[in-house]
């Protein structure tokens, strides 16, 4: 995540930017549930939790 900031800011450097925008998401499992969260430049924007029936 830090390696991935950094290659960000510089690829925002090398465009005459001083910030760019990236999001990071992410898929939780466990035990028959499941979370997908996310985050953006602006910060935490969201939420999603289901009980699978799986």
């Amino acid at each position: 995540m830090h390696e991935a900031h950094r290659l960000i800011r510089a690829e925002a450097a090398e465009q005459g930017f001083d910030v760019i925008g990236a999001t990071v998401v992410a898929l939780l499992l466990a035990e028959g549930h499941f979370a997908a969260i996310w985050a953006g430049t602006v910060g935490f924007t969201g939420c999603a939790t289901v009980k699978s029936r799986c």
